[in-house]
């Protein structure tokens, strides 16, 4: 029998996590601290829109946003300005650019064989398939 879709979606996600991780291991990083700078990238935040930002992809018990704030702070990569917002310095902003090309090469590795049209006939479906899940009550 054929493997449900709900495993292949767990599957997927935990490979991802794996390679994601190995990947940014060698600065000392994990996948949370690459999402933060990339949002950070996008402009400045409060910790609490950081935590918002990243809420899907958080496990309980793995590292927390003000955790992965704190490290970034500590390496000089994010600070926060006068009125309590997150920001990437130049650092942060250089060490993202130096980190760009390992996180593009995995990406280009998973989507290797798989098409424009059935990547995004792929997310079209996962997004159905979510707001059904939630059923049509569901915020």
């Amino acid at each position: 029998m054929t493997k449900r879709i709900g495993y292949h979606v767990k599957e997927l996600d935990r490979a991802l996590e794996e390679t994601f991780e190995r990947t940014l291991a060698e600065e000392g990083l994990a996948r949370r601290h690459w999402q933060a700078m990339t949002t950070l990238s996008e402009g400045v935040r409060p910790e609490a829109g950081l935590a918002d930002a990243l809420r899907p992809y958080l496990v309980t018990g793995a590292v927390t946003v003000h955790e992965v704030v704190a490290e970034l702070t500590a390496r000089r990569w994010v600070h926060t300005d006068t009125e309590g917002r997150l920001a990437l310095t130049a650092g942060g902003t250089a060490a993202l650019s130096r980190l760009r090309g390992a996180v593009q090469a995995v990406r280009a590795r998973v989507m290797d064989g798989v098409s424009a049209s059935d990547y995004h006939t792929t997310i079209a479906t996962l997004e159905r398939m979510a707001a059904n899940a939630r059923g049509p009550h569901a915020g």
